[in-house]
């Protein structure tokens, strides 16, 4: 399978979506967003911090905003 035939709903169940943030800004989001992954446990919480450093310089060098309120913001590593 091609990664164009892949949906995101294939990729991303459920518990991988954070539907209502309450966030309206991007620093606050990333926080939000990494809150959500130590919550279920995906990510210690003394990665927090590197965590969001990598999604931050991530983001500085372009959007992941893919359109219509939705973004997969991301890093490839924390350090």
């Amino acid at each position: 399978m091609a990664v164009s035939d892949v949906s995101l709903a294939q990729v991303f169940g459920p518990d991988h979506v954070i539907r209502d943030l309450a966030a309206r800004d991007k620093k606050t989001v990333v926080k939000e967003m990494i809150q959500f992954l130590v919550d279920q446990d995906r990510l210690p919480s003394d990665a927090v911090k590197k965590a969001e450093r990598a999604v931050h310089k991530r983001e500085s060098m372009g959007t992941t905003g893919i359109g219509k309120g939705l973004g997969i913001p991301h890093a490839k590593e924390c350090s």
